[in-house]
């Protein structure tokens, strides 16, 4: 076939498994589908149209019909097509064929061919791009220190650090240049834990939650929750008791942070706690507490309380922003507004909450006997 179709057959000619093309016109749309014969004002000379001819008339490729071009680019990687895309205009043109992009895509990240395109995409092609320049996927380093699972892994904000949990019962903090090497390590099973399964590090990154699953019965819930210092040491800084152990734990502000607590009260109802903890549970003053409770849920159904996630909202941002307007403009003076607005820095993991000023408020309350301020972000529950 290849030896018929690049011998200069006149039209009349039988023989060849593809005809040629029968004029000068369309020989030259093949070869360059943008340039009409004869057109004016397409920007390309007659010398450009003649070698596009004469390539026309030359080469075996253009007799191929598309649908055989659509095989051989889906036998080859994205990449090559990407590069056979810049040969002519006529394989550019077939490299950018939804067909043959919506196989890619489906190959690639195992979507059903019943599933359609999503709405708001431009293409196949346009997606399939998106989900591969856009997301990181570079392997740079494998990590073998674990010898069982790893469950979690989380990045410092500043990002040269992660963490590491695993059912080996460790926990692993890393540096993250390249090559990645052991800044610390804590085997939590001296600490009677089955294994570590969530750590998060504070604001600052000076703090590190790490939560796991202790030891106890076989159908246990119980967990727990230590925090360790990054800077200056690797060292234990408190415990605190976490159940189920499956509500991880949270970072509320850049030295507290919430754990949980479940309590029966009959067969498939219970209750749930939120917990306010410091992180240093150093014992400051008698009238500062290390622990506090925040919420109360009522579950039925044997439900409960799971994963807790401080987040930043800064819509309540703009609310308060705007009550703070008008009570200026009702008489209060511009001192105080300008104080508040110094109160309500947020602080978190995300950023989220108003800062706390627990020591003062606290003495405040044991002293006066009243209400928390409205200015500290929890009012703790009477016990029952």
């Amino acid at each position: 076939m290849s030896a018929e179709a690049s011998t200069n057959s006149s039209p009349s000619s039988s023989s060849g498994a593809v005809p040629p093309y029968p004029s000068k016109m369309a020989r030259t749309e093949v070869g360059n589908p943008d340039v009409r014969a004869g057109s004016v004002g397409s920007g390309c000379s007659s010398a450009d149209e003649d070698e596009d001819v004469e390539y026309c008339e030359n080469s075996p490729w253009v007799f191929i019909p598309e649908p055989v071009f659509g095989k051989i680019f889906l036998a080859l990687e994205p990449r090559d097509i990407m590069r056979a895309g810049q040969t002519c205009k006529r394989w550019n043109k077939l490299s950018r064929d939804e067909y043959i992009w919506r196989k890619y895509f489906q190959r690639e990240f195992n979507v059903e061919a019943s599933i359609g395109l999503k709405p708001g995409a431009e293409s196949w092609r346009a997606e399939y791009k998106r989900l591969t320049d856009n997301v990181p996927m570079v392997m740079t380093d494998v990590l073998t220190n674990h010898s069982h699972q790893v469950l979690h892994v989380s990045f410092s904000h500043n990002g040269k650090m992660f963490a590491t949990c695993s059912k080996d019962g460790f926990v692993i903090v890393w540096n993250s240049a390249y090559p990645s090497t052991i800044r610390d390590s804590y085997d939590m099973r001296k600490l009677s834990w089955k294994y570590t399964q969530f750590s998060q590090f504070n604001q600052s990154d000076t703090l590190l939650l790490v939560s796991g699953v202790h030891f106890g019965a076989p159908h246990s819930t119980s967990g727990e929750i230590a925090v360790f210092t990054v800077q200056g040491g690797f060292r234990l800084k408190c415990r605190v008791a976490n159940r189920p152990y499956d509500i991880f734990g949270s970072w509320f502000s850049d030295q507290h942070l919430l754990s949980g607590d479940l309590n029966w009260l009959a067969h498939l109802v219970s209750t749930s706690f939120l917990w306010l903890n410091k992180a240093n549970q150093e014992v400051d003053s008698e009238h500062t507490p290390i622990r506090n409770q925040m919420y109360k849920f009522y579950n039925r159904n044997a439900s409960s309380i799971r994963a807790i996630m401080v987040a930043n909202c800064p819509w309540l941002n703009d609310e308060s922003v705007a009550k703070k307007d008008e009570s200026a403009g009702e008489g209060t003076s511009k001192t105080a507004v300008i104080d508040d607005d110094e109160d309500d820095r947020r602080i978190g993991n995300p950023l989220s909450h108003y800062q706390m000023n627990q020591d003062q408020a606290m003495d405040d309350v044991y002293r006066a006997g009243r209400d928390i301020d409205l200015d500290f972000p929890y009012i703790p529950l009477e016990n029952h």
